[in-house]
């Protein structure tokens, strides 16, 4: 089979090597950075999950988006208000935010980029997405 490596890897994965102390080290980061912004989405009685996925000791390829923490956040009724993450190189909070048109038909959520030491800006964001600002 002339061409062929024998290798299968995803297009968009990234390899971080056998799970590297940088890999771990950046995922704590975003955890951790995540996490500050829970607490102060509770005090305006927001739902929060911190979704995270720890990639396995034997792959540690990294799908671009999959495999890195996620602040989902959402209504009573389980619809989606936000999706916050931190951007892999500059730190900052990725904020996305649903948004729908006058049919109720889904449109690209809008993104806003907030200063990671701005995690009250975050919540913010998320509250006045919401209606509770």
């Amino acid at each position: 089979m002339a061409g062929q490596t024998g290798q299968t890897r995803a297009s968009n994965a990234r390899s971080c090597g056998i799970c590297s102390p940088s890999c771990r080290d950046s995922y704590k980061r975003h955890f951790a950075a995540l996490n500050k912004v829970i607490p102060l989405l509770r005090t305006i009685g927001v739902n929060a999950q911190l979704i995270s996925h720890v990639p396995g000791e034997t792959a540690c390829h990294i799908p671009d988006d999959a495999d890195t923490p996620r602040l989902i956040v959402y209504v009573d009724g389980g619809w989606r208000v936000a999706t916050v993450s931190v951007a892999p190189r500059s730190g900052v909070y990725r904020v996305e935010l649903p948004r729908t048109d006058q049919d109720n038909q889904e449109l690209p959520d809008r993104v806003e980029m907030v200063p990671e030491n701005r995690p009250a800006r975050v919540a913010v964001l998320i509250s006045a997405h919401q209606g509770l600002a």
